[in-house]
C-alpha cells in the first residue's frame, strides 16, 4: 500500500536551503563565466541577445546551447560545411561542459542542517505507508535529510550500497522512495554503453574536453531539462515518468511544492489523474495559479514558502495523510485538505501560535526589554524555535534594534533559523549597519557554505562601502578568493 499523500517538489523547495532557482542559477553561472572563462562569455551574451527569451534562466540557456550544438549534426545530415561556425560550436561545447560542472558543484552546496531539520516532518509520513517524493531537482536535499535521521530511502539504484558507485536496478522498495524525474547531480551514464550509475557524490568536470572515467569507461552527467523532449523519452526518464503515473493512480493528495509545472509531460500526467486526485499547490503565490491544471475544483492552494509549509504544517501533515487514508469518499479527502490549509494558513498569517505559548510570549516581549542583556538572551533563546513569525521578528530586530550586540546576536540566530532566506537582510546589515561588529558578523554569515552562493553579491556590495574598515575589507576579499577557489571545481 502506498501513502495516500505524495509529493512533487521543484526548485522552490530547495531554495530555502541554498540552492538557487532557475533565474538565480543562471545569474550565478553568468557571473562565474564572466569572471573565470571570459572567452566563453561572448557566446553567452550572443545567446542572450538572439535567444529571444524575456528572462533567460538555466533552462533557456541549456536549450539554446543544445540548439547551437545541433547545427553541426544538421549540416552533416544536409551535407553542408560547418567550418564557418566551427569556432562557435566548439565554444558552445565548452560552455556546456562548464555549465554541467557548475550545476553539479552548486547542487552539492546547501544547508544540510536546516534542510534535515525542516524535512523531518514531511518524512514522518512514512509512519503510515511508504512515502513517494517526486522531484525535478538535481540536488540531494531529500537524500541528505533521510540519512540525517536514519531513514531508509531508494532512488532506483542499489540501496544501501557499500561501494562508492551504485548501479541502476529500477527498484523502489524503501520507506522513502525518491523519484528524480530530471536526473541528479550524482547520476552518470556510460558513454558509450548507456549503463547508469550513482556516485557517492556529484563529481563536476573542469570542461568539455575532460572526462570522468571508471576503469576504461567514460561517464557523463545524467541531467536533463524538460524542453528537450528527445532526452525526456530516453532511459531512465521514461521509466521514471511511468512510475509517476502509476503512483498517481493510488494517490489521493499530491502536494506540489515549489514546482511551477513547466514540464508539460508532468503537467499532462497530473491532469490525466485529476478526476480521482486532489492537488495541493504550495508556494508563496499558489493562490494565483489554481487554473494551471484547468480544473480549479480539483486544485487547492496554500500560500506559503516550502520552509514555512514544513515548519507550520509539520504537526498537521500526519493528520492530513490519516484523513486521506480513512476518507470513504471524495468529499472526505477534500475536507481533509481544506482543514490542513486552514490550519497552516493561520500559522502563516497570524502570530497567535507564538503568543499562545507562555514561554515564547515572554521571550517575544523580552525583545523590547530595556536591558540589553535581556534582549540578547531572548534572541538566543528564540533561535531554538523555527517559526516563520519568529524569523520575521528577528529580521526586524537586526534592522532596528539600537544596540549592536543585540544585532550581532540576531545575525547568529538568523543564520541558524533561516539560512539562505536571510541573505537579503544580512546583506543589508553588511552594507548599511553602522557597527563594525555587526558588519563583521554579517560578512562571516554570508561566507557560510549554505549561503555563499546567494550571498556573494552582498559581499561584493560590502567592498564598495567607502567607510569599511581595512580588516573587514581584507577579510571579505580573502574570503571571496578562498571560497571561489573551493567552489569553482572547474579550475581544480
Amino acid at each position: 500500500m502506498n501513502n495516500p499523500v505524495a509529493f512533487l517538489i521543484g526548485a522552490g523547495a530547495s531554495f530555502p536551503y541554498g540552492v538557487p532557482m532557475m533565474i538565480g542559477f543562471y545569474n550565478e553561472f553568468r557571473a562565474h563565466i564572466e569572471r573565470r572563462h571570459p572567452h566563453c562569455f561572448q557566446l553567452l551574451r550572443t545567446l542572450e541577445e538572439n535567444g529571444k527569451h524575456p528572462r533567460p534562466d538555466l533552462e533557456t540557456l541549456l536549450t539554446d546551447i543544445h540548439s547551437v550544438l545541433g547545427v553541426e549534426q544538421g549540416l552533416a545530415v544536409l551535407g553542408g560545411d560547418s567550418s564557418a561556425v566551427a569556432a562557435q560550436i566548439e565554444t558552445a561545447r565548452e560552455l556546456h561542459g562548464y555549465l554541467d560542472a557548475f550545476i553539479v558543484d552548486r547542487c552539492e552546496r546547501f544547508d544540510h542542517e536546516k534542510s534535515a531539520r525542516d524535512l523531518q516532518s514531511m518524512l514522518a509520513l512514512r509512519q503510515l505507508a511508504p512515502l513517494w517524493v517526486f522531484s525535478t531537482n538535481y540536488d540531494r536535499i531529500i537524500e541528505n535529510a533521510c540519512d540525517a535521521h536514519g531513514i531508509s530511502w531508494c532512488d532506483g539504484f542499489e540501496p544501501n550500497c557499500p561501494r562508492s558507485v551504485a548501479n541502476w536496478i529500477g527498484c523502489f522498495d524503501m520507506e522513502v522512495r525518491i523519484v528524480k524525474l530530471h536526473g541528479s547531480a550524482n547520476w552518470y551514464q556510460d558513454d558509450p554503453g548507456g549503463a547508469l550509475h550513482r556516485l557517492d557524490r556529484g563529481y563536476s568536470l573542469p570542461a568539455h574536453d575532460f572526462r570522468l572515467v571508471r576503469g576504461a569507461q567514460q561517464l557523463r552527467p545524467l541531467m536533463i531539462i524538460p524542453t528537450l523532449e528527445k532526452q525526456a523519452l530516453g532511459d531512465p526518464y521514461i521509466g521514471l515518468a511511468t512510475r509517476f503515473t502509476d503512483v498517481l493512480k493510488e494517490t489521493r493528495v499530491l502536494i506540489v511544492a515549489g514546482n511551477s509545472l513547466r514540464d508539460r509531460h508532468i503537467k499532462a500526467y497530473i491532469k490525466e489523474r485529476l478526476p480521482n486526485l486532489y492537488v495541493l499547490l504550495v508556494s508563496p503565490s499558489a493562490g494565483q495559479n489554481r487554473q494551471i491544471l484547468d480544473q480549479p475544483e480539483r486544485t487547492l492552494a496554500l500560500n506559503a514558502g516550502f520552509s514555512e509549509f514544513l515548519t507550520l504544517g509539520g504537526p498537521c501533515l500526519l493528520r492530513l495523510a490519516q484523513a486521506a487514508l480513512e476518507a470513504t469518499d471524495d468529499l472526505g479527502v477534500r475536507n481533509g485538505v481544506e482543514q490542513f490549509i486552514a490550519e497552516v494558513s493561520r500559522g502563516v498569517e497570524d502570530e497567535a501560535a507564538i503568543l499562545g505559548d507562555p514561554e515564547l510570549q515572554r521571550l517575544w516581549t523580552d525583545l523590547q526589554a530595556e536591558k540589553v542583556v535581556a534582549r540578547i538572551s531572548a534572541v538566543k533563546a528564540l533561535e531554538q524555535h523555527p517559526h516563520p513569525a519568529i524569523v520575521r521578528r528577528l529580521m526586524a530586530v537586526l534592522r532596528v534594534d539600537p544596540n549592536a550586540p543585540v544585532r550581532v546576536a540576531a545575525v547568529d540566530a538568523l543564520v541558524r533559523l533561516a539560512g539562505v532566506e536571510a541573505t537579503e537582510v544580512l546583506g543589508d546589515a553588511l552594507v548599511q549597519d553602522a557597527s563594525p561588529d555587526v558588519q563583521m558578523e554579517a560578512a562571516l554569515a554570508l561566507m557560510r557554505p549554505g549561503i555563499f552562493g546567494s550571498g556573494r553579491a552582498c559581499l561584493q556590495r560590502g567592498l564598495e562601502r567607502t567607510d569599511i574598515r581595512p580588516v573587514l575589507r581584507t577579510l571579505i576579499s580573502d574570503g571571496l578568493t578562498r571560497l571561489d577557489a573551493e567552489h569553482a571545481k572547474d579550475d581544480s
